[in-house]
């Protein structure tokens, strides 16, 4: 019978288990005109382009912290009795760092809403992570290829490894990235491992250890992809730079993309 319960735990243990973060977060404080601090708040965030919406109250601190955000941009709503409510809109969440969100509160009717537009910093202060990130901006490069790993070596502190330089489309993407080798490069695809442990390379960006190289992620399909390193020691196993890819949620409307890629020897010069 204890064995039993010992297998069922690991099994349950199993499925929770969750890989390495991929979402963003938001925190902040909310205070009054005064600047004292109010508990019990109501805090809200929704998703402007899928309607997720998450909620929690401050803390006796005026604290309050929402993790595990799908990235892309929220409305953050505020509500308290004896206090008008208020909207701070167009917060944008990232993979690399939590964004910060403090909210001011006014007394009066709580049926009286107050729109702010959000004010994030642009440095966050509270990483000391290397590297940088790709967001929406990445579809509207002319990467050759429309392969995602042609922009590794793009991101502030990265260069391609000299061992290692394919210009064909779907090149391996191996980079070194503030002096790490490119061969320790750790890659993570929606917070799981992708890591060929023959090249040490992006499985799916290959077509298989001893095959050409061949993207199969469209670069339409790229949510946000972010590089760094001194990471945290959550991500572990490599000793390089961490390259962490989120693909795109859905939405509610229909979109989509399209393209042609065409070279042969008329176009060289």
């Amino acid at each position: 019978m204890k064995l039993r319960v010992v297998v069922w735990l690991l099994v349950m243990a199993a499925e929770l288990a969750n890989g390495q973060s991929f979402r963003g977060a938001i925190f902040g404080k909310v205070v009054d005109r005064k600047g004292a601090r109010l508990a019990e708040a109501n805090v809200r965030v929704t998703n402007v382009d899928t309607g997720l919406r998450r909620e929690t109250i401050t803390a006796g601190d005026g604290q309050f912290g929402l993790s595990e955000l799908p990235l892309g941009t929220y409305d953050l709503t505020v509500t308290k009795a004896g206090f008008r409510m208020i909207t701070v809109s167009a917060i944008t969440v990232a993979l690399t760092n939590p964004v910060r969100a403090d909210v001011e509160m006014t007394q009066g009717e709580a049926a009286r809403l107050i729109e702010v537009p959000a004010a994030v910093p642009a440095v966050s202060t509270r990483s000391n992570t290397l590297g940088g990130s790709w967001r929406g901006e990445i579809l509207q490069l002319p990467v050759n290829g429309r392969d995602f790993k042609k922009l590794l070596s793009d991101v502030p502190g990265a260069a391609a490894d000299s061992s290692l330089v394919d210009e064909a489309p779907g090149s391996f993407g191996v980079v070194a990235v503030n002096g790490n080798r490119g061969r320790s490069n750790d890659f993570l695809l929606d917070g799981g491992d992708i890591n060929d442990s023959f090249h040490n390379r992006p499985t799916f960006a290959e077509g298989g250890a001893f095959s050409i190289p061949g993207t199969l992620l469209p670069l339409s399909s790229i949510a946000e992809l972010a590089v760094a390193n001194n990471t945290n020691a959550e991500y572990g196993r490599n000793a390089g730079s961490l390259v962490n890819l989120v693909t795109k949620s859905g939405t509610d409307d229909l979109h989509g993309t399209f393209f042609e890629y065409f070279r042969n020897s008329r176009l060289d010069a």
